[in-house]
């Protein structure tokens, strides 16, 4: 793997022939990494397609490429949402690092009974532009060029009602994923993963009238780590045929 080839940015300002990088991969690019103007580096859209680009000019702010191939990559199958009991906002920040790079399309924060006490209300705006800079900044480590987004948190009952496809929750007296009944892969998967309180008993007996509850192992889990672990099981469908 060449020096470019190991490095990917980010870009939405983009025509047929060129491409603009913006302040923050500019600084990257230049300060942190030492490419020039000449330099030959990817650039990813978000969207599913990397470009192979030219540095043409540079200034301190912008950086003017020309795009000499461009590669539209499949999103694997199946594509997987993640619901999420309301965490505070340094666990979706994790979230935000740890699951794109898993393949994870959406996540979907889910107002529980037993989740975080209502800090979004007033704050998302602010914090959803932290958490796309956490995203971007993962699916560039790992050259995965789809940008997960995250939702503005929904109501439990609204969480059921939307989820597609296989619907998987976590739980500890759960099976193995195994024992969950398929026919072939499938296209798209919900995985509902509790608060750090957990679910109520209520919001259990919800979820098993609609989906499979699978175990994560022996212990608990924080919910986090435990949304990790889970979409890395279901990541084996993608592989196992």
């Amino acid at each position: 793997m060449s020096r470019s080839d190991h490095f990917l940015f980010y870009s939405t300002e983009i025509s047929e022939q060129v491409l603009v990088l913006g302040v923050d991969e500019v600084a990257h690019l230049t300060q942190v990494l030492r490419f020039t103007e000449g330099d030959e580096i990817l650039v990813t859209d978000g969207a599913g397609t990397i470009f192979e680009c030219k540095i043409e000019k540079m200034k301190r702010d912008r950086a003017l490429c020309s795009i000499l191939s461009r590669k539209s990559v499949d999103c694997d199958s199946p594509s997987i949402t993640v619901y999420v009991g309301v965490p505070d906002r340094d666990r979706i920040e994790t979230l935000c690092e740890e699951l794109p790079p898993l393949g994870v399309i959406k996540v979907i924060p889910v107002i529980t009974q037993h989740c975080q006490k209502n800090w979004w209300d007033n704050r998302w705006d602010k914090c959803d532009e932290r958490f796309g800079r956490k995203v971007i900044a993962s699916i560039k480590q790992s050259h995965n060029p789809f940008a997960m987004t995250i939702d503005f948190p929904i109501p439990f009952a609204q969480a059921v009602e939307s989820a597609e496809g296989t619907i998987l929750f976590c739980d500890e007296t759960g099976g193995t994923l195994n024992a969950v009944p398929r026919e072939g892969k499938p296209s798209s998967v919900s995985i509902f993963v509790g608060p750090p309180g957990g679910f109520s008993d209520e919001e259990k007996a919800v979820l098993g009238t609609v989906g499979t509850k699978i175990a994560l192992g022996p212990w608990r889990l924080r919910t986090e780590l435990a949304a990790v672990t889970a979409v890395s099981l279901v990541n084996q469908w993608r592989i196992d045929e």
